[in-house]
């Protein structure tokens, strides 16, 4: 009967697992064969810059997706090593130039992720943090899974071997 219970909360846990995984899911849009991130948008409606990642389809066009942008569009902060991805903050009409480009990929806002922030981390470059980085969430709701997986195990061993 413990045995049976121990499936059925294990089975529960993989099921919340999935379903927190899948609302903390990036929402993609299609536009022009180019994958946006909303919230590249929605950011663009309250700020005049917004911090983005670009991917480039191969990294032979890197370069002309950047001469492509003028200082008033779009500003470096960050060119990958493996050359087909860059960061910086666009505007609405780096981002226009950017989705007409059939070179560019995908188009991400770039956010930086912490577990544990201080206070005054919260509300940086006036807007309210989000936890944007999908893959950290995703691992981290994976090792608290493991964990409790780990110490029903040990529980159940632990009683039926207590000396």
């Amino acid at each position: 009967m413990k045995n049976k219970k121990s499936i059925v909360i294990i089975f529960i846990m993989f099921i919340a697992f999935n379903i927190i995984s899948s609302v903390c899911a990036e929402n993609l849009i299609q536009y022009n064969n180019i994958e946006i991130e909303e919230d590249v948008i929605n950011e663009l409606e309250n700020s005049t810059w917004v911090k983005v990642m670009v991917e480039i389809k191969s990294r032979d066009y890197t370069n002309s997706v950047l001469f492509s942008l003028n200082n008033s569009d779009f500003a470096l902060q960050e060119k990958l090593v493996e050359g087909n991805a860059f960061s910086g903050n666009i505007t609405k009409e780096g981002l226009k130039k950017l989705l007409d480009n059939p070179n560019v990929k995908t188009i991400y806002l770039s956010r930086t992720s912490h577990i544990l922030l201080q206070e005054k981390d919260i509300n940086k470059n006036g807007s309210d943090f989000k936890l944007g980085n999908y893959l950290s969430v995703k691992v981290l709701l994976f090792l608290i899974f493991l964990f409790i997986v780990i110490f029903l195990i040990t529980k159940r061993n632990f009683k039926k071997n207590p000396g």
